[in-house]
């Protein structure tokens, strides 16, 4: 899942990795980041809570974020790029079975077994390689179009490039693949998500020492199963 900004900026703040104090300011920035987002708006539970919902969502990504410890935001939290390493992004059955109290408050009972279906789904979806998952990609509303999404985004692409690894995404709309072309992933697949979800587009980038590929180069992606 991701909402990217537009680029360029004039003056960017510092780039840090996320500390505990950011959760509070973090989690609003991406409520208002994802508001209209396609996923976010089939999985969250369309009701007068809906706002809590999408923070109890956000608040999760973020604790995760922070136990492994290189996602990156601005330093006056205005951005933020979470990224899970390779098969952190992984939920086994009992890890799902321990969440399940945390789902049914995000998605209310009755929508639990499709959702559940449907992360299932995106759980199968990811390449078979060892990569980075970029999991969420958000920038305050009030701030898009100013390159902080590619600000927060390059220190997880360039520990990519160290450490010769790919890195995956997958979004739910469609103006953000420009976007992330520039920064070298290239769709490698899409799905639709079941129970009337959205169509959600994936994508890979092949770690690039030298920079990435311009982006009419299209890549072939990774093998699958």
């Amino acid at each position: 899942m991701e909402h990217p900004p537009h680029d360029p900026m004039p003056t960017l703040p510092a780039i840090r990795t996320l500390r505990e104090s950011d959760r509070g300011p973090l989690v609003s920035v991406l409520v208002r980041a994802f508001a209209a987002d396609p996923f976010t708006h089939w999985f969250v539970l369309d009701d007068r809570r809906r706002r809590e919902r999408m923070a109890r969502l956000f608040d999760w990504y973020l604790r995760q974020a922070l136990v492994r410890g290189f996602s990156h935001t601005t330093d006056d939290c205005r951005a933020v790029a979470v990224w899970m390493g390779p098969k952190q992004w992984e939920l086994s059955f009992w890890q799902q079975v321990r969440l399940l109290p945390e789902v049914l408050r995000v998605v209310g009972l009755r929508r639990a077994p499709s959702r559940l279906h449907g992360l299932n789904v995106f759980q199968q979806a990811h390449p078979a390689p060892p990569h980075y998952y970029l999991a969420l990609l958000g920038t305050d509303p009030a701030f898009q179009g100013h390159g902080l999404g590619s600000a927060v985004l390059r220190p997880g692409l360039a520990r990519c490039d160290r450490e010769h690894m790919p890195a995956y995404l997958e979004t739910a709309a469609p103006q953000t693949i420009a976007f992330y072309e520039r920064h070298g992933f290239r769709v490698c697949g899409e799905l639709t998500v079941p129970h009337n979800g959205p169509r959600v587009r994936l994508m890979w980038r092949e770690p690039q020492p030298s920079g990435p590929s311009p982006p009419g180069e299209r890549g072939t992606g990774p093998k699958r199963p």
